[in-house]
């Protein structure tokens, strides 16, 4: 994927493969190794956030967009992506 690092450093000091985009409360967003564990969803039925709509939770905002792609930011310092199949930007895209 354009923009991404061949490898990131992991919790605990390894260089790995990125699997993800972090955004924290705190500084930039980044590519991270995120333990495969936390990707498990929950039992029962996967809710589906729909194009054009926007998912706000914890102080972070996210949303997907048929053409730009999903996009996350930290409400708290306004920083955040933007990931499609084109590749990645360090800025929010909001719905229009």
């Amino acid at each position: 994927m354009a923009g991404a690092p061949q490898t990131v450093t992991d919790s605990v000091g390894q260089n790995v493969v990125p699997n993800s985009i972090v955004v924290r409360t705190q500084d930039d967003p980044q590519f991270a190794a995120v333990p495969a564990e936390q990707f498990t969803p929950p039992s029962g039925t996967t809710k589906t956030l729909p194009f054009n709509k926007i998912l706000a939770a914890g102080g972070f905002r996210c949303n997907i967009q048929q053409e730009a792609g999903i996009s996350c930011v930290s409400e708290q310092t306004g920083k955040g992506f933007t990931f499609s199949s084109t590749g990645v930007s360090w800025q929010y895209t909001d719905v229009p």
